[in-house]
């Protein structure tokens, strides 16, 4: 999962997790805004969340005056990250002890790219993973155990992009998809899981990797594109696929572990466009979807999608949420929204979930829950 560790299951709360996708109704959320880093607000976004960590850390990255800096925020803080000195830096994903990885570009007066870095912070202190003999490398995704970041970078000669993953000080290649010269892992699950999409003299199609095997993930007949986002501990993955190259139309998937490709659905707008962007180890699925007031985010469980907008409190029903990027196993989602005119990253934390108890239905509230596991998360 992209961006939400398996967390560290507390003594009674195992029942819980394995109820979840049992759930009747999806809960209600309250929400924090987070807003921007600590500076002059500049022209344009505020900030963008990328990842989720079991208690709930966001990351990702804000625009500053100078280019782009990554953004660290947790409890209404922001953290200091170093960065070595580039343009635009930001935060990819963020595990269990705080450890974060990502990415950072430099650029010429015109604006282009000129190389890239990978970077993992451990303390708020980065480090350069290097690149696999060329000048661009991004890390995108790391396990619980912070043993282990995905990414990936170019040769020498800017010939190949090729797949990684960086343990033990280093940078190891792996294959993806036969004939591959393109390949991007997306995310990494504890158990070894890899999730992405890869060029293979077309468009790129989703794969997944585990112990030294890559699987060509299913799409339609006749589909010219697509990618899996993100995968659970399971191996369910995530993504999406082209549905017409002619109207721009797009559906979420999701690939169960044997391979069943499964369509998300959508919100109903104008147009069949959704997007997958995280599943949890409870199997709920968040996303972006176009609705008919325009885009907004999804919330998916038990064969059901539904307008994360709905589901809000009602305190909160005024704001506009744009996009959902991250859901971790507390089931808090990372996502978008519009406030004052300009997209801010926010925070959306489950209030109260049905659950079927003996004789009936109960409520059991999360809030003395999620601070209990925040009380034994700790960051290392």
């Amino acid at each position: 999962m992209t961006r939400s560790a398996m967390p560290r299951m507390v003594p009674g709360l195992v029942t819980l997790a394995m109820c979840a996708a049992a759930w009747a109704t999806p809960p209600l959320y309250q929400v924090t805004v987070i807003g921007g880093l600590p500076q002059t607000p500049p022209v344009g976004t505020l900030s963008y969340p990328m990842g989720l960590g079991r208690d709930g850390r966001v990351v990702g990255y804000a625009p500053t005056a100078s280019g782009m800096a990554p953004v660290n925020w947790r409890g209404g803080l922001f953290a200091g990250m170093s960065s070595p000195t580039l343009d635009r830096v930001f935060a990819s994903a963020v595990n269990n002890s705080g450890r974060i990885a990502g990415g950072g570009y430099r650029v010429n007066a015109s604006g282009q790219i000129t190389e890239s870095h990978a970077l993992l912070w451990t303390g708020g202190i980065a480090a350069d993973l290097g690149t696999l003999g060329g000048h661009n490398a991004v890390a995108t995704s790391i396990n619980s155990f912070g043993d282990q970041v995905v990414g990936y970078s170019t040769t020498a000669g800017e010939s190949q992009t090729l797949a990684f993953r960086y343990f033990g000080g280093s940078m190891h290649t792996f294959t993806t998809l036969p004939g591959a010269t393109q390949s991007y892992p997306y995310d990494i699950s504890d158990n070894g899981y890899i999730v992405g999409a890869a060029v293979a003299g077309s468009p790129a199609k989703p794969f997944r990797f585990r112990n030294w095997a890559v699987e060509a993930l299913s799409l339609p007949p006749n589909t010219r594109t697509g990618a899996a986002n993100a995968v659970n501990n399971i191996g369910a993955a995530v993504g999406t696929y082209e549905i017409d190259l002619n109207t721009g139309a797009y559906a979420a998937a999701l690939w169960r572990v044997n391979g069943e490709r499964v369509n998300l659905g959508n919100l109903g707008g104008p147009l069949a466009y959704a997007v997958a962007k995280d599943i949890n180890n409870l199997g709920q699925v968040v996303g972006t979807s176009l609705a008919p007031d325009g885009m907004g985010p999804f919330f998916w469980q038990s064969g059901q999608m539904y307008d994360l907008r709905s589901l809000v409190a009602p305190a909160f029903a005024g704001i506009r949420f744009l996009s959902a990027s991250a859901v971790n196993d507390n089931g808090a989602i990372a996502a978008s929204a519009l406030i004052n005119g300009r997209s801010t990253a926010v925070l959306l934390v489950p209030l109260a979930v049905t659950v079927p108890g003996p004789g009936g239905a109960f409520i059991l509230v999360l809030a003395g829950v999620i601070a209990t596991r925040r009380r034994r998360s700790v960051l290392d």
